[in-house]
C-alpha cells in the first residue's frame, strides 16, 4: 500500500508546496510524546534537539500526529486547534507554509519507514509492540489524511485568511 501511495500521491502532494520553506532553529522532534501535560495544559516540552528545520514541517508533524489522527474521532478539529494556537504564537509563518503543513506531514509519513520492521532494533517486547502499533497508526493516518486532504486544504486556507487567527 505504501509503495502505491508513493507512486500515486507524492507528485500531487509536492506540487502544492511552496517553492522555499522558512528554516530556523526548532525543537526538531515536537510530538506529543515530548510534551508534559497536566490535565489539559501543556506544562513542559522535553527532548530539545535544537536543530535547524522548517517550522511548517514541525507544525505538520505535531498537528497531524499519527497517534491522534488514527485514534481520535475529532482529530481534524484537534489538528486545526493546534495550528491556530501555533499561529497565535508564531504569526510570522508565511500563509503558504501553514496551508502546506498537512501535505508536508503526509509526505513525511509516506517517506518514513520507521517501524515497518522491528527486529533490527533489538527492542524489549513492550517497545517492539509500541513501535508496531505506531506503524499501524501511521498507515491509518495516511489513509485519513489522503481522504480528507481537500477539506484540510480548505480549512488551513481559511485559517491563514484571517478567519481562524486569534
Amino acid at each position: 500500500q505504501r509503495r502505491e501511495d508513493l507512486r500515486q500521491h507524492v507528485h500531487q502532494l509536492r506540487e502544492r508546496l511552496p517553492e522555499r520553506l522558512v528554516e530556523q532553529a526548532l525543537h526538531a522532534d515536537l510530538t506529543r510524546t515530548n510534551l508534559i501535560v497536566l490535565g489539559t495544559a501543556v506544562t513542559g516540552v522535553i527532548d530539545f534537539r535544537g536543530a535547524r528545520a522548517m517550522p511548517a514541517w514541525e507544525l505538520g508533524r505535531a498537528a497531524f500526529d499519527p497517534r491522534t489522527v488514527a485514534n481520535s474521532a475529532g482529530w481534524d478539529s484537534v489538528a486545526l486547534a493546534m495550528v491556530r494556537a501555533y499561529l497565535s504564537e508564531h504569526p510570522g509563518l508565511p500563509p503558504a507554509e501553514v496551508q502546506a503543513c498537512a501535505r508536508i506531514a503526509l509526505l513525511y509519513m509516506l517517506f518514513s519507514f520507521y517501524g515497518a520492521t522491528t527486529a533490527e532494533y533489538g527492542l524489549p517486547q513492550e517497545a517492539e509492540s509500541d513501535l508496531k502499533r505506531h506503524w499501524l497508526e501511521r498507515q491509518t493516518a495516511i489513509r485519513l489524511l489522503l481522504h480528507h486532504l481537500s477539506d484540510l486544504d480548505a480549512s488551513l486556507s481559511d485559517l491563514t485568511a484571517g478567519g481562524g487567527r486569534s
